[in-house]
């Protein structure tokens, strides 16, 4: 991850503060022999000031980091009392309880973001992705939730809940009449678990799913200990009529062990890609690359953060089969309606094609 700790055994506040200053000053990360902007936050406690066991002093250094990043970023800070409010809020336990609460409580649900084909500017399928509502009525992005529940092995059930959710819904739109595919998530870390393989092919049985209509993405692919395991997972899937799709592709050379080991159907190349795809010749060299690739494999290729009219214009040029981002619609609660989709875009950016 990008989260380190330090232990000072033989100095004080004012020694730790002058060493840690240094350590701020001379982070680096080097790629490719150059070296690459980062900004680096510390949090600071003292023992036995700021705690009498780990436990606390991690909470506590854990609070004060968010607090230096609170502050502008890249900076040190010691412990203060006033830091309790974000102790509280970031403690990696209290989160961890909070996720096993909502799991217990009904309160994770799917959002629905829409894929656009770029062949015929129809929306293909949406993607699930997870949301947790706070016992306030908040909604909370994963970015607040999914971290922990992937430390403390939760992520499992989560991925298990959108899912039935999700696969219920697509049974219900088609009996309505309704053609639509759903992509779920499943972490790499639960990628091969049999109990997770019964608990899907029951679900697809019990909501009455079309597995043709379901999509499996499968994240952190780095995360997957047992390839072999993971294969036959994706096997007795698709045997049912199910699909596989790989995000984030393209950040690492395992993506392409994974691409000719698994026979995906679908590939979502990396964001980091697409943001800046218009400016930037060398994305454009990739991003053609993998299609190139994918293609010849009998694999679709989608592009993720696609949020403007060029980008969009360029992917059809570059032969990208899908695109998704904040032009094509931004995650909700209900399905976009088709039909309002087209005439939305039509009228805000003129005909598509």
């Amino acid at each position: 991850g990008d989260e380190f700790a330090l232990l000072l055994p033989e100095t004080d506040e004012r020694g730790a503060a002058i060493v840690l200053e240094r350590v701020r000053a001379n982070v680096a990360l080097i790629l490719a022999d150059a070296p690459v902007p980062v900004t680096t936050s510390i949090g600071a406690v003292s023992y036995p000031r700021h705690g009498a066991n780990s436990r606390e002093l991690l909470t506590r250094a854990d609070a004060s980091m968010y607090r230096a990043k609170e502050l502008g970023k890249n900076k040190a800070h010691l412990y203060r009392p006033e830091d309790m409010d974000i102790e509280k809020l970031h403690s990696r336990l209290s989160w961890k309880e909070k996720i096993q609460k909502a799991l217990a409580e009904d309160r994770f649900t799917p959002w629905f973001q829409p894929i656009l084909s770029l062949d015929d500017d129809r929306v293909h399928h949406f993607e699930a992705l997870a949301r947790m509502r706070d016992t306030d009525g908040a909604v909370l992005l994963p970015g607040a939730f999914i971290d922990i529940a992937e430390r403390f092995g939760l992520i499992g059930a989560i991925d298990r809940l959108i899912a039935r959710k999700t696969m219920a819904l697509q049974a219900q739109v088609e009996r309505q009449g309704r053609i639509c595919s759903f992509s779920m998530n499943l972490s790499g870390k639960v990628l091969g678990n049999d109990d997770l393989l019964l608990y899907l092919k029951e679900t697809i049985t019990e909501t009455g799913a079309n597995p043709d209509r379901l999509i499996f993405e499968i994240t952190e692919t780095a995360a997957i200990a047992d390839l072999d395991r993971a294969i036959e997972f994706i096997k007795s899937l698709k045997a049912l009529g199910c699909h596989f799709s790989l995000d984030d592709f393209g950040v690492g050379f395992t993506s392409f062990t994974y691409l000719r080991e698994m026979q995906v159907d679908y590939i979502k190349i990396d964001g980091s890609f697409i943001r800046q795809l218009p400016e930037n010749k060398h994305d454009q060299v990739f991003v053609k690359a993998m299609t190139d690739v994918a293609r010849s494999l009998g694999i679709k290729a989608v592009a993720e953060f696609v949020e403007n009219r060029d980008t969009y214009l360029l992917l059809k040029e570059l032969g990208v089969d899908y695109a998704q981002g904040y032009l094509i619609g931004k995650p909700a609660p209900e399905l976009i309606e088709e039909d309002a989709f087209i005439t939305a875009h039509l009228a805000a950016n003129k005909p598509l094609k």
